[in-house]
């Protein structure tokens, strides 16, 4: 489908896709597992696979996301991050993260993450 006004997104494999709008939705398709296990990738609260681009409901605009096969993470424009998926916890929905608040940017992969909060420090 079409999403008016996309500035934004990120892609794992063909497995999930998330979309960020100028208003600072998110939308969301692909699958809620990886390699058998139900991880909730896509934070809908349940183990479904999305078949289309879904919005998802957040209390934040968001301005970027991060997709890989057991987790998602969100960042929105109050400096709030956001976590679904596997994380040493398992998170079924858009979770704040780690403190939560006052992060400025992150960067992760499969196997690590880093998180730059307010002060320039590296969390």
């Amino acid at each position: 489908g079409r999403i008016e006004g996309a500035v934004s997104g990120d892609i794992y494999d063909d497995q999930q896709i998330a979309i960020i709008t100028n208003t600072g939705q998110l939308y969301m398709y692909g699958h809620n597992e990886w390699g058998g296990n139900e991880y909730n990738v896509l934070g809908t609260g349940d183990k479904h696979k999305l078949d289309q681009l879904t919005l998802m409901k957040l209390p934040e605009k968001i301005i970027k996301v991060d997709c890989w096969p057991n987790h998602t993470f969100l960042l929105s424009d109050e400096g709030t991050l956001y976590v679904t998926g596997m994380i040493g916890t398992l998170y079924s929905e858009f979770t704040a993260f780690n403190g939560g608040y006052g992060y400025t940017d992150f960067q992760s992969n499969y196997s690590a993450t880093i998180f730059l909060k307010e002060n320039d420090k590296i969390v």
